[in-house]
């Protein structure tokens, strides 16, 4: 209703509204306008329509419009940025709508054309948005697009047109995002991009699937994120790995970062205190040794933890996935080469460790998402921002090979049982194979077993617990 004075007519930001002679804006109900301009009854409560210069240039619709939520993407740096309109549109053109708190517009002008909005339309897309965690329009978070995408198979009101700016990598990075001063190494431009988008997962707490083909150096990224979270105070993280990949990541966190305090959790001697745990920048442990010490590992609040070879728990049913999702973090990052081996439950099961919940619960992720080209399409704009995939060839990712030569002990294989002492049992069964297939090879030039390190990696893993590693008796291997 419009008080004692008329007022006149005013277009601001696409919406007729009414100017009072005292300086305020009132905004008319659609009702009113509608009798006044469409059905020609005298409405006395608003000012006539057709005197003004305002009103006399537009014609009046009697068909209403639906509002609707756009996603777009908004310039931002040298990247894009995600961004969240209200609009309507009629015919070829479309207008943004204003954010009316408490009081939402119930009509729009579209070019020269003013139309009546559904009726309810704009209550309903202001709670679409509070369920996604979003006030007002303007520049979204990815958590906030996220919640967007999976609302929009329900809820039919949300036009997505967002293109490549949702994809991972695409991502605008952090305003902060920086290599850390520790980290030592040196990234490819790909492998740097992959760090901002490991770092803005981790700005918003969420978690990823850092998925590039093999060789295209996943370790080193998430190296270089170690280093800045501890440089944030993001403290402890956690690494579960094949057992044979322990000593691998140790090494590698020691080549390219300094100032790291690293632990593996593993064997006979590992700890049993979860406080001795928490003083640990990164802890690195086996899949096997997660399931057995599941307990104490769960008395720690992780701020991250890091599956590698995540392929692991592709199954959601197995004890390994089970406990591996029971751990408390922050933040969970995915590292696989093959996030789909044979299923897309597989994706699901990765997916459910890094965004518990995100995809919904396992049969009705296989109900809905087909093993096919179909459910891989629906699926693939709710998955695309939280997973990495790059692919080495097309993009001329590799540099040239570079063959180094490591010296191994040439001692009798008769040694390597000696482990049978140090190693888990479950894991001496693991590798007895190999050892069998590794006793029947023949040695070269009589120097030692030349495939003995394809065959495991024990002297490795056990370097203080093995009598036979001398530093005096070793031979290059290439």
């Amino acid at each position: 209703m419009i008080p004692d004075a008329i007022g006149r007519w005013k277009l601001e930001d696409n919406v007729l509204t009414v100017a009072l002679p005292d300086g305020r804006v009132n905004t008319p109900p659609a009702e009113l306008i509608y009798q006044a301009a469409v059905e020609k009854r005298d409405v006395g409560e608003i000012p006539s329509i057709g005197d003004d210069a305002v009103t006399c240039a537009l014609s009046f619709s009697r068909r209403p419009l639906h509002p609707r939520i756009s996603i777009e993407e908004a310039p931002f740096h040298c990247a894009a940025q995600l961004i969240v309109r209200i609009r309507a549109a009629a015919t070829n053109e479309d207008v943004e709508l204003p954010s009316v708190p408490g009081a939402p517009p119930e009509h729009v002008v579209v070019g020269r054309t003013w139309y009546p909005l559904v009726r309810g339309a704009m209550e309903e897309l202001s709670s679409v948005l509070a369920d996604a965690g979003i006030e007002k329009q303007g520049p979204i978070n990815l958590r906030q697009f996220l919640d967007l995408r999976k609302l929009a198979i329900s809820s039919g009101v949300i036009d997505d047109r967002s293109g490549t700016a949702a994809s991972a990598s695409a991502q605008a990075a952090p305003a902060n995002f920086r290599v850390a001063a520790s980290f030592t190494g040196e990234l490819f431009s790909y492998q740097r991009d992959g760090l901002r988008w490991l770092s803005t997962l981790c700005n918003e707490d969420l978690g990823g699937i850092l998925a590039d083909e093999m060789g295209l150096g996943k370790t080193i990224q998430i190296v270089a994120l170690f280093a800045a979270e501890i440089e944030a105070g993001g403290t402890p993280m956690l690494v579960v790995a094949p057992g044979t990949l322990l000593e691998n990541w140790r090494r590698e966190i020691a080549k390219f970062s300094t100032g790291i305090d690293v632990t593996i959790h593993r064997g006979q001697s590992r700890t049993g205190f979860p406080s001795e745990l928490n003083c640990r920048d990164v802890v690195i442990t086996s899949y096997d040794t997660l399931v057995r010490d599941l307990s104490l590992l769960k008395s720690v609040q992780w701020n991250l933890v890091v599956l590698d070879e995540a392929q692991a728990i592709k199954n959601p049913e197995t004890l390994r996935s089970d406990c591996v999702k029971q751990l408390p973090r922050r933040v969970g990052i995915a590292v696989t080469g093959t996030p789909v081996e044979n299923r897309l439950r597989d994706l699901w099961s990765l997916t459910d460790f890094t965004i518990p919940g995100f995809l919904g619960q396992a049969a009705a992720f296989e109900s809905e998402y087909g093993d096919d080209e179909f459910g891989a399409t629906a699926l693939e704009p709710l998955v695309s921002p939280i997973m990495l995939r790059r692919h080495p060839k097309p993009q001329n990712l590799l540099v040239e090979k570079i063959i180094m030569k490591y010296l191994a002990s040439v001692n009798a294989v008769a040694n390597m049982r000696r482990l049978e002492d140090i190693v888990p049992e479950t894991e001496v069964a693991e590798m007895a194979p190999m050892v069998d297939a590794a006793e029947e090879i023949e040695c070269v030039d009589g120097t030692g077993v030349d495939s003995y390190g394809d065959g495991c990696n024990w002297y490795v893993q056990y370097p203080n617990e093995c009598g036979w590693w001398d530093s005096d008796d070793f031979s290059a291997v290439e």
